[in-house]
């Protein structure tokens, strides 16, 4: 997965170049020349053996910023209110987990 995302950013800048100089340059901390050298005329693998490990660093930190995924908070601390499965029972009302739509809820009978 991040591979995917740092090859996407070197392929981005292949595809459009005249927009994405400045990001990239700004990215690996060099000029846009240099940022040009680097990307032209190379793979994406390529171009990601060329950098020096300082700007991989970069480049993988900004791959793992824009894939993370942060859990909601807890609305609860009882981690058995967390999930519950469709179809099972409540441990204390003994009444069975039903996944509703918005259209349903108004007519909803808990007890049927």
């Amino acid at each position: 997965m991040i591979s995917r995302k740092v090859h996407s950013y070197i392929e981005k800048i292949d595809s459009n170049p005249e927009e994405m100089w400045k990001e990239w340059s700004d990215l690996l901390k060099i000029s846009e020349n240099e940022a040009k050298k680097i990307v032209k005329g190379s793979n994406t693998k390529e171009t990601f053996n060329i950098l020096f490990p300082s700007q991989k660093d970069r480049l993988v930190r900004r791959a793992l910023k824009d894939i993370t995924v942060l859990p909601d908070e807890p609305v609860t601390g009882d981690i058995h209110r967390l999930i519950r499965l469709p179809g099972s029972l409540h441990g204390g009302t003994g009444l069975v987990v039903k996944i509703l739509n918005v259209d349903e809820l108004e007519k909803f009978d808990p007890y049927t």
